[in-house]
């Protein structure tokens, strides 16, 4: 900046230009903006390098100008100092650049003396980006309010005296207060009920002098007072935020009244559920897509010997020997990858005490309203006493079945029983003739010794018809015993083609008068089974085939044949045929078409069983008012010695 020369010695005019030069200097060098105006005719007499940066021209070319051209252009050249003796400190004015930018500053205004002579000096401080600051600062806090006025929570801000500093939409709706009924006000002596106004002030105190506390980083749940005076549940988040060096905190409540209500409903439909399969007289289970279990009932934790606790969240290694636990680990998965049922699956094991078990499984996937299946559910029943019942009941049918048929068994053994006894007593008059006709003559003639040949000849005659009709009892008996097996191990190599033999001589009796009987037997090898159960298989077929024959047209064929793999059994009608709808059930327990008292629907359902209990299985082919086949189907590798 240049400065008035003043008269003086040589050597004080040289310190003063020196001293003036580093004041210039200095003066340059200031980030303030400066410019030295005369009072009267609000010349610009000199400036620093800033304000000639500041107004984006040279100092040569703002020197001599009227300060208005730049400064303040508004006021027109009216400086707001009236008198010399004032100051203006710190008014926001505009400065004009060069380009005719108008550009906020900060000035200073006074009145300055050099050299004996009065200016006003004017400085100054470029705002802009101060502006720009307060602008963006205004800005966010009109996003942050936007923002918080559409969310559904509570949003509330207290300074470090505890006081309300900020409340949003959601606040009013969830209080009841406006915004001019809370800023301002106490926080906890608003909204808090009495009761925790004490314990509430001591944590905040120490909030206030730390930016910490218990309550900082979680989610608590309190009681929240409204306007009316009604208390009500909330979750409260907590943040600290600092402003200033001063510790300021951020609430944010949501009404849990709703979420405590379902969660007590959620927790009775739970309790129910959990009674309701506790009561269930089978193993229950739930297990998540990672196959941990979820639910689980109070059979299966005796089965397993272990508590809900213990076994929630655990996997079938946690809870059974490795090689035990992969099987069900394996099957489980199965049923959740691919997306399987497994109904009603019989299967045998051993329980913790070695004792064989029969279990019925089943699994279904668990699916989600995306079908996207997210676990399995299973049902495990405990079903050894029923198979053993099922034992006893095949032997009660087969003690029935020969109870109806004893009729016709006692018909054949009467018919030979009668003409022996006839016969033997022809034999005895004879006898007794002989006797008394030795006693008293001898033969003398030919006559005599012919009528003697007659009764020897009639006498052989009914010994060798006694003799036939014993054979014939000696066979029907042969064959129930066959039939029975009751002098014969339970497991042993028969041949099926024999079992079928001797159980057609069996049922004869109730076959003869309605049907023939067709046999192809094929050459079988022997096969290790259990030959009364299968015989009464045949049976409960063969009886099946007489009785849906209605005229005297009918006809059965028995045909037997066997493979490198199989032994098959076929046996065929021409009876009345089973429709579509019964065919899908005739395995079924207790099922039958017949009338009420003439079966009891468990013939069938034991044939089933008894077939898959030798590895088998049973397929059947029918047509109304054509017929019915069965053809059976048994493994040669026969069934398990166990």
């Amino acid at each position: 900046m240049s400065t008035v020369k003043t008269q003086q010695p040589d050597k004080a005019v040289e310190l003063s230009k020196k001293q003036s030069e580093l004041y210039a200097q200095m003066i340059d060098k200031i980030q303030v903006g400066i410019v030295l105006i005369e009072p009267e005719t609000k010349i610009i007499s000199d400036v620093n390098n800033t304000a000639a940066e500041m107004i984006g021209a040279p100092k040569e070319q703002i020197i001599g100008k009227i300060c208005h051209e730049y400064i303040c252009p508004a006021e027109k050249g009216k400086c707001p100092i009236t008198d010399l003796g004032q100051k203006v400190n710190n008014t926001e004015r505009t400065l004009l650049t060069a380009d005719g930018e108008s550009v906020p500053v900060l000035k200073t205004v006074t009145a300055v003396r050099l050299s004996g002579k009065e200016y006003i000096l004017d400085t100054f401080v470029d705002i802009v980006k101060r502006k720009k600051s307060e602008e963006l600062s205004k800005e966010n806090e009109e996003k942050f309010r936007a923002i918080s006025d559409n969310i559904n929570d509570s949003v509330i801000m207290i300074d470090n005296n505890g006081e309300i500093t900020f409340w949003n939409r959601a606040s009013e709706k969830l209080f009841g207060y406006l915004p001019e009924e809370a800023i301002g006000k106490d926080c906890h002596e608003l909204i808090a009920p009495k009761v925790y106004h004490e314990d509430q002030t001591k944590g905040f105190s120490k909030f206030k002098n730390t930016g910490t506390g218990d309550a900082i980083g979680k989610t608590l749940r309190l009681t929240a007072l409204k306007k009316d005076g009604a208390e009500f549940p909330v979750e409260l988040s907590i943040s600290p935020l600092k402003i200033k060096n001063s510790w300021h905190a951020v609430g944010i409540l949501r009404d849990i009244t709703t979420d405590i209500q379902a969660h007590e409903i959620q927790a009775e439909i739970i309790t129910r559920f959990t009674t309701m399969i506790n009561t269930v007289p089978s193993m229950m289970y739930l297990k998540d897509i990672e196959n941990r279990y979820m639910i689980v009932n109070k059979l299966f934790c005796l089965n397993v010997s272990k508590t809900v606790d213990e076994i929630i969240g655990k996997t079938d290694y946690d809870l059974y020997p490795k090689e035990e636990a992969e099987k069900y680990h394996v099957e489980d998965k199965r049923v959740i990858e691919e997306n399987i049922e497994i109904i009603n699956e019989e299967v045998f094991e051993k329980d913790n005490q070695g004792e064989i078990r029969w279990l019925s499984k089943t699994k279904i996937p668990l699916v989600d309203n995306q079908n996207e299946v997210k676990g399995v559910v299973a049902l495990i029943q405990d079903i050894t006493e029923h198979h053993r019942n099922r034992d006893q009941l095949i032997q009660s049918d087969k003690l029935a079945a020969i109870g109806t048929l004893a009729a016709g068994v006692a018909h054949e053994i009467n018919n030979p029983i009668g003409y022996i006894n006839s016969n033997l007593n022809t034999m005895g008059k004879y006898l007794n003739k002989i006797v008394k006709f030795f006693d008293d003559n001898k033969a003398k003639d030919s006559e005599d010794n012919e009528y003697i040949k007659e009764i020897i000849d009639d006498f052989n005659n009914a010994v060798d018809e006694s003799k036939e009709g014993t054979e014939r009892v000696k066979k029907i008996v042969a064959d129930l015993k066959s039939f029975s097996r009751v002098d014969r191990a339970e497991k042993e190599n028969t041949d099926i083609n024999d079992g079928i033999k001797s159980t057609l001589n069996i049922v004869w009796n109730e076959l003869k008068y309605n049907c023939k009987v067709e046999k192809e037997f094929g050459d079988l090898p022997d096969l290790f089974c259990m030959p009364n159960q299968l015989n009464q298989v045949f049976m409960n077929l063969l009886i099946n085939a007489g009785q849906s024959i209605t005229d005297k047209s009918g006809l059965i064929k028995i045909k037997t044949w066997a493979d490198d793999n199989n032994i098959y059994v076929s046996i065929k009608d021409n009876g009345c045929g089973i429709s579509e709808k019964s065919l899908k059930k005739i395995f079924e327990p207790f099922f039958t078409t017949k009338e009420v008292g003439k079966g009891t629907g468990l013939g069938l359902s034991l044939v089933f069983d008894i077939i898959k209990k030798h590895n088998g299985k049973i397929d059947v082919k029918s047509e109304v008012g054509v017929g019915t086949e069965f053809i059976i189907t048994l493994p040669l590798e026969g069934i398990e010695d166990a």
